[in-house]
């Protein structure tokens, strides 16, 4: 399957006018993206020397074997598993991390204590996570350790024991760890926000699930999790380094092969004292997303700040949207810390100046059918300097908000353009610093594009956007539709729900209104003013 084409892929991209040199010190990846991004186009032989060739194999029985061999004394090896936390119901919320965790208490060849100790002797790196759409288990060791590692890897997803007494006792780690995550403000909006933006659904589910799931998920969930999910034609064994290809998918097919036969039972569906579950359906049901606009406010009383993520419906990986929403990402600006204030977005320049903004960062999440876009960010609800009254800054940062997403529909410079391409041209460089980042960028993109992206195509299609194309991004993603917003904290002062979309609305009539993205308040009434006085410029 072929990833859709950017908008523009067949259009000629516009000259660039040579940039001055920055002052600031430039990274090797920035520097070197720069040099790859030219009027003339991607420099074809260039990409030779960050990105090996890929070589995939796509055994009978649906699990694939991909592979990236570069010269060297390690590998990175992984699975990748088409499974999250979005496949998972209100009742079986958290199935999926609670099983990646048992998956490292013992298997039935290996106990915990000897699994530890045989991988630290070997001197291997093994680790896992769990995300909304996928589940990974990794390993980084020598190269004449492969053959052991997928030994390993197969071995905790195919002999897990799911003790009871690990069950028990993960309960508690998984409990602590959902502390641990709530104090982050930043993930507990984010979170918040896709419950909201996706209520009722698989992705609406945190990746930890409920606490009363966590205290009552049983052997028969996770077994039927296992069942319904860890199917080999949603498995992709991934290697990246010293990797023979056609040695590495031989290993594959060795010890995966309780997955090569469908009427296998593998040892984790049979449990001392009881029977094996009832055959499932192998092929989940994939249900598309729908992105339901709305807000949620929190007042709590032990936060000085006011918490705030904010967003609108994204884009799917293969979406033709999604590559211009992630130079518009970039363009609002990746990351904010007053703490280190450095003003390079037209955003972060405004709503940074008054000092009273602590940390923003704008983000576009992807997932198969849809996506995230927008931003979380940490503020204080009032400017306290200003006497006798302190004001209220809410309103004028939502404001801000608004008015800088809209005006890509109508106002981007080729200069923040430019420099966007090269910031991400920098990120997919980044992917090939490290085998682990190899194989975690090859096992993602076989999950979202059942291939492996050259680096030249990458390259070629982020040239290939225009200004045009990202205005008509703009006007799909973010232009007089409705948005979702998770506000936490002092809340107080924020506008509402109808007058931030009154706003957005308002910037669909530029330039004909007078509308004016520079001037704050687009030079329109400030928020004290009803909203159906508002409506009224339309």
């Amino acid at each position: 399957l072929e990833v859709h084409p950017p908008i523009s892929a067949t259009r000629r991209r516009r000259s660039l006018r040579k940039h001055s040199a920055s002052k600031m010190r430039v990274s090797p990846l920035v520097r070197a993206a720069r040099q790859l991004t030219s009027a003339g186009g991607v420099r074809r032989a260039a990409h030779g020397a960050w990105v090996p060739e890929t070589k995939i194999t796509n055994l009978p029985t649906g699990l694939r074997v991909a592979s990236e061999t570069i010269p060297a004394a390690t590998v990175a090896v992984g699975v990748w598993i088409d499974a999250g936390s979005r496949y998972e119901t209100p009742e079986t919320s958290g199935v999926a991390h609670f099983l990646e965790h048992l998956a490292f208490k013992g298997t039935i060849r290996r106990s915990k204590a000897s699994l530890e100790e045989e991988v630290e002797n070997n001197g291997a790196h093994v680790n896992a996570y769990t995300s909304r759409e996928s589940t990974v288990y990794w390993m980084k060791t020598t190269e004449d350790k492969t053959e052991w590692a997928l030994d390993v890897l197969s071995d905790l997803l195919l002999n897990s024991k799911l003790e009871s007494g690990a069950i028990e006792r993960e309960r508690g780690v998984i409990l602590r760890e959902m502390e641990h995550v709530n104090k982050s403000m930043e993930e507990y909006t984010m979170d918040e926000l896709h419950d909201v933006a996706f209520s009722g659904q698989g992705l609406g589910l945190t990746i930890l699930g409920p606490i009363a799931n966590i205290k009552s998920i049983s052997r028969k969930d996770i077994h039927t999790y296992i069942k319904t999910h860890y199917t080999p034609d949603r498995i992709t064994i991934v290697g990246a380094g010293s990797v023979d290809h056609e040695r590495f998918t031989a290993l594959a097919k060795k010890y995966f092969e309780p997955w090569a036969v469908p009427d296998a039972e593998p040892a984790f569906n049979t449990l001392e004292g009881e029977k094996s579950p009832e055959k499932l359906e192998t092929a989940a049901n994939f249900r598309t997303a729908v992105f339901t606009p709305g807000e949620r406010r929190q007042d709590l009383e032990k936060q000085d700040l006011c918490h705030i993520a904010f967003a609108f419906e994204g884009a799917g990986w293969r979406s033709p949207y999604a590559l211009p929403l992630q130079l518009m990402q970039d363009m609002m600006g990746t990351q904010y810390d007053r703490l280190a204030p450095v003003h390079v977005t037209p955003f972060f320049s405004e709503v940074g100046a008054r000092g009273l903004l602590h940390n923003c960062n704008a983000t576009n999440i992807s997932y198969k059918d849809t996506g995230v876009f927008g931003l979380y960010l940490k503020a204080d609800p009032r400017d306290m300097t200003r006497d006798p009254v302190p004001e209220p800054v809410l309103p004028a940062m939502m404001e801000a908000i608004i008015r800088h997403y809209t005006r890509f529909a109508y106002d981007v410079s080729e200069e923040e353009l430019y420099r966007a391409k090269v910031n991400l041209k920098s990120v997919h460089l980044a992917t090939t610093e490290t085998f682990e980042r190899i194989a975690e960028e090859l096992g993602r993109q076989m999950l979202a594009y059942d291939r492996r992206m050259p680096a030249a195509e990458a390259f070629e299609r982020i040239d290939s956007i225009t200004v045009e194309d990202i205005k008509e991004t703009a006007r799909a993603i973010c232009l007089d539709v409705d948005h979702v917003m998770v506000a936490a904290g002092k809340v107080d002062g924020l506008p509402t729900y109808e007058w931030i979309s009154e706003r957005n609305r308002v910037a669909l009539l530029d330039p004909s209104t007078g509308y004016d993205w520079r001037l704050p308040w687009g030079g329109l009434p400030r928020p004290d003013v009803e909203v159906q006085r508002l409506s009224a410029v339309a």
